[in-house]
Parts: structure tokens; C-alpha cells; sequence
């Protein structure tokens, strides 16, 4: 049972770790230290989570030339999130919009594959948006909404004086190569739009001229109310109030104020993978890190895959917490029954044991005789038991079970079953062998040397 349960939760376990690390959070992610808990997703605290401003990381610049300097780290990534709705003729869903570069990103993020595209380019196509197939596919079902490559899609975002419209043109759908309802939460954008989104877009850049058609918006006597009274114009002119005028004049336009970061880029997070993956390096890594953090005063903290994905991850991790517990009962339930199995016998050979004492045998060779004979028991039977547990893992391979729950495709981290057995499993099985040795031998051989030869004989107790 031990071999078949740990093969089955390892397996999940590393389609869930790999799954997440390829699709979203890579290996270590680099994020600013704060006293509430904080994943990709933002600020997950219940209640009050939504009112939380992610705080940007503070000397971007050097943060990330450190981490790109650590031989271990292959690839890095930066991302901005926030949550915002979507507005599809009146109709509103809630995403959480992943603010990156998208070739960057993309490359960072192997476990993610783009299935149709259309031609856009960073110079002309400010305003992208990229969806998963999946939640394209919600969209179509609970809301209504027939999204297609090209189309313009209404984005309303909150910020903390007001909220911004925008509208993104869809330039790719994509899918990830493992099913996970936590990855169908998420739409990638370009950064510069979701800063736009935000209210912190770079001032630096070019003031555009304001066509004749908005001059009337600077009159002291204009309604501004009536600048969200038709959602239509709003989506139709790309969510730009301010735009370019054919035959408008240079005009002074009022624009958000950036966020003062020094003149450093603004990014909530820095995504890495590590060379070979393996979770040891991982460690290190983050303890190299979380040092030189220390040791410079940043407030930056250094985190695993788990962390980074937050309650997402998190409640998974319970799930199968809990499935271990049923498993270790059903295994501490057996070994009571074995264990009172080997306890009778040893009442059963009281007789013998008061004879071999009677005729010189000492307390330490009647023990030692227990313990060995328990010894060939459990060996024995642990060996049997692993065999049995890789013939019944190598038939569930061969049956290949699938999965079109959304929970199990969670749990197991995909839509089909695979286990898998490693020499941990093994290493652990017979780590457990000696104890239940040490175990069924010690009460039985008490009761066996508890008794005086002479009751012995007699076949007392």
C-alpha cells in the first residue's frame, strides 16, 4: 500500500509542481517582502486582500542584473499583475491580467503552446491581450461571448481613485499542457497596458496632440459624468479619451503621474527557471538569494514554486495531506492486527520459551531469537509488499486512467493518472520495515521474558 500510494501522490505531486513551474510560476520567484501573503495573484488575504496594492520592487535594475548573474538561473522573466473585468455588452467576468513580454515570457514559460495567432507587432499593436483556450471556451458558455482572433476586447480596471477603460485587440489563443483551473484564471497583456490600466504609465513618453473632436473636455463648463455615459465610444476609439486629431492643434493634456521609482522600471515580480530544476538546486538558490537581499538591505525575499502560487497551490497540498492521513490509518490498523497476530503466537510458545530457559538459555538469545524471527517476517513480507506494489503501479500505467473532473485534474495536476515509484519510495518502505521490526518484536518478547521459567513450563502466564 505505502509503494502504490507514494508512486500515485509522487506522480501527481511532480505533474503539479512541473505543470505550475512551466506554465506560471517557474522555479524561484523574486517579489517584494511583505507582512501579508502574497502569490502571483496578488494579495490573498481574505476580505481585504482586493484593497492591497502589490508594491513594485525597488531598485529594479540591479535586483535583476544579480539574479541574471547567478550561474544556476537560465532564463528570467518580469511581470506586473492586477485583476480586472472584462465588459462584453454589459455582461462582466473577472480575470487576473499577467502584464509581461510576450516573447520573453513565452520563452520562460515552456508549458505554454499557442495554437492560433495573428500578426502584431510590438511598435504598432500597443493594446494585445493573449487568452487560453479554455477560458475563451467559458466565455462562449457562461457569458455569452463569442471571442475571435482580432477582436476588441472592453478591460476595466480599478485604481485607487478611479477606474480606467481600455480595449485590447486579441492577437493569440493559447493552452497550457496541463489541464489546471487555477491557470484558466489568468490572461497575459502587454506591459505597457496594464501599467496604462493601472495608472502608472511612464509620463516620459510623448504627450500625443488632442483632436478637435475632445477639445470641449478642457472647458471648465463640461460635464465630465458624461465622459463615461456611452461605453461605445469609449471601446471604439481603443479606451484612449486623449487621442490623435487629424486636424487638431498641440494641446496641454493632463496625464497620470508614474509612481516614483527612481526612474526604475516597474515590475512586481521577477520569474526564474533554474538549469537543471532539480529542487536541492532550487534551495540553494533561493538561499543565495535571500542573502544577498540581507546583506543589502533590499526589501526582496526569494521564493519556491509552492509560495509563489499561493492558496492555488496551497489547498492541493491539503488535499493531499489529507489523503496521506487516510493512508497511514489504514496502515497503523494493519499493524495492530499484525502485531496482536505476533503477540498470541508468542503467548502460544510461552511453554517453549520456560523450557529453553530452564535448560540455560539466557534473556539476550531468547530476545535475539524473537527479533530475528520477526526480522525474516517483515523482510520478507516488505519485499513482497514492493513487488506487489510496482506490479500494481506498472498495471495502472498500462490502463491509463483519465480524468474530466476538474478537481482530480487539480489534484493529479493533469487529465490522466500517472505514478511513478523512485528510490525514496523504496528507501522509505524499508525504513518502515525496521520499525515495525523493532515494533512487533519488543511487546511480544516481553510478554515471552515476563514470565518465570517455572510458569513457563507449567504453561501459565
Amino acid at each position: 500500500m505505502m509503494i502504490l500510494a507514494n508512486a500515485i501522490f509522487d506522480g501527481t505531486g511532480t505533474g503539479i509542481q512541473s505543470s505550475f513551474i512551466a506554465s506560471f510560476t517557474g522555479d524561484i520567484v523574486v517579489r517584494p517582502k511583505v507582512d501579508y501573503p502574497l502569490s502571483l495573484f496578488g494579495d490573498e488575504t481574505p476580505a481585504t486582500g482586493d484593497f492591497s496594492e502589490i508594491p513594485n520592487i525597488e531598485h529594479y535594475s540591479s535586483v535583476s542584473e544579480f539574479v541574471a548573474s547567478i550561474p544556476e538561473i537560465e532564463k528570467t522573466a518580469s511581470q506586473i499583475s492586477h485583476p480586472v473585468m472584462l465588459n462584453f455588452d454589459g455582461e462582466h467576468t473577472s480575470t487576473i491580467f499577467f502584464g509581461v513580454d510576450f516573447d520573453n515570457y513565452l520563452s520562460v514559460m515552456d508549458g505554454i503552446r499557442i495554437i492560433d495567432s495573428i500578426p502584431y507587432s510590438k511598435e504598432n499593436d500597443k493594446n494585445c491581450i493573449m487568452m487560453s483556450k479554455n477560458f475563451l471556451d467559458f466565455l462562449e458558455q457562461d457569458v455569452y461571448a463569442k471571442v475571435k482572433l482580432g477582436d476588441m476586447i472592453q478591460i476595466i480596471a480599478k485604481t485607487p481613485m478611479s477606474y480606467n477603460i481600455r480595449s485590447a485587440k486579441l492577437v493569440a489563443i493559447y493552452e497550457y499542457k496541463s489541464q489546471n483551473a487555477v491557470l484558466d484564471k489568468i490572461s497575459l497583456v502587454n506591459s505597457e497596458l496594464l501599467l496604462d490600466l493601472m495608472g502608472k504609465a511612464d509620463s516620459s513618453e510623448p504627450i500625443e496632440e488632442i483632436g478637435e473632436e475632445y477639445q470641449n473636455l478642457l472647458d471648465s463648463d463640461f460635464d465630465l459624468d458624461s465622459l463615461f455615459g456611452d461605453n461605445e465610444s469609449v471601446a471604439e476609439s481603443g479606451g484612449d479619451v486623449f487621442s490623435s486629431g487629424n486636424d487638431g492643434s498641440a494641446a496641454e493634456a493632463v496625464k497620470a503621474a508614474a509612481p516614483e521609482t527612481d526612474g526604475e522600471p516597474y515590475w512586481h515580480y521577477i520569474i526564474c527557471r533554474v538549469k537543471d530544476g532539480s529542487s536541492k538546486l532550487t534551495k540553494l538558490v533561493i538561499l543565495k538569494m535571500n542573502k544577498y537581499f540581507s546583506d543589502n538591505n533590499l526589501p526582496m525575499e526569494a521564493v519556491n514554486w509552492r509560495t509563489a502560487a499561493g492558496l492555488s497551490a496551497q489547498y492541493l497540498y491539503w488535499i493531499r495531506l489529507v489523503f496521506n492521513i487516510g493512508i497511514f490509518i489504514i496502515l497503523v490498523t494493519g499493524f495492530i492486527v499484525v502485531n496482536s497476530t505476533l503477540t498470541i503466537s508468542s503467548i502460544d510458545r510461552i511453554r517453549e520459551t520456560g523450557t529453553m530457559r530452564a535448560i540455560g538459555a539466557s534473556r539476550n538469545f531468547i530476545a535475539s531469537q524473537y527479533l530475528f524471527e520477526t526480522m525474516i517476517l517483515t523482510f520478507v513480507s516488505g519485499i513482497l509488499g514492493c513487488i506487489l506494489g510496482a506490479f500494481f503501479v506498472r498495471i495502472l500505467n498500462m490502463v491509463s486512467i483519465t480524468f474530466t473532473n476538474s478537481y482530480l485534474i487539480q489534484l493529479f495536476g493533469g487529465t490522466k493518472l500517472v505514478t511513478s515509484i523512485s528510490f525514496g519510495n523504496i528507501r522509505q518502505c524499508f525504513f518502515l520495515i525496521v520499525l515495525l521490526t523493532l515494533w512487533g518484536w519488543f511487546y511480544p518478547v516481553r510478554i515471552a521474558l515476563g514470565t518465570s521459567p517455572v510458569k513457563a513450563m507449567q504453561g501459565g502466564s
